[in-house]
């Protein structure tokens, strides 16, 4: 579990992907536009994928205020052999735009580079996702953004590249990811 001064990020549980895809509402503590088709997408595939490592797998994103689940976030799988993880996001469309995708994007983004197996994490915005696309250029500790060509596949227009950067933490300390910061 991740946790940031609005939200906590909570491992998917296999009873709430099954859930999620049957649209049972009942006894949920989900806002009103969660479970989003995308969350019941990634609820389907991480039903029939083998168990994801830890911390790697797909989380639901709570508002510690409501304690309502108010979207999902997570990696695609563990890095592969370079360290790199796809990952993807969202939240209900009733609270966009208040920063909570941006917030959890961040502490998944840090949590990953602290355990030293990820060195770069992407995540693919299909054209309607704009303010996902936002989020992913506000969020990152360095970030660079490439647009695909115009013949390329119309669900995947841009890719979003994120690797951190790392500098002294006060004090000369223990190393730190700088948000803001660009690739050369």
């Amino acid at each position: 579990m991740i946790e940031t001064e609005r939200l906590r990020l909570s491992p998917l549980s296999r009873a709430q992907a099954e859930h999620i895809i049957a649209g049972e509402r009942t006894g949920q503590p989900w806002a009103v536009g969660y479970p989003r088709s995308d969350d019941q997408d990634v609820a389907r595939m991480f039903l029939t994928a083998p168990p994801a490592e830890d911390g790697f797998g797909p989380l639901q994103i709570v508002d510690r205020r409501t304690a309502l689940v108010i979207g999902g976030i997570g990696f695609f799988g563990p890095p592969d052999a370079l360290g790199l993880v796809e990952l993807g996001y969202g939240v209900a469309p009733e609270v966009e735009g208040r920063g909570y995708a941006t917030e959890a994007l961040r502490a998944l983004l840090a949590w990953a580079y602290r355990t030293g197996r990820v060195t770069r994490a992407i995540a693919v915005v299909r054209p309607p996702q704009r303010r996902r696309a936002r989020v992913g250029r506000r969020a990152p500790a360095s970030a660079t953004a490439s647009s695909m060509s115009a013949c390329s596949s119309p669900a995947v227009s841009t890719s979003r590249s994120f690797r951190p950067l790392r500098t002294s933490g006060p004090g000369g300390g223990e190393p730190v990811t700088r948000a803001g910061a660009r690739d050369k």
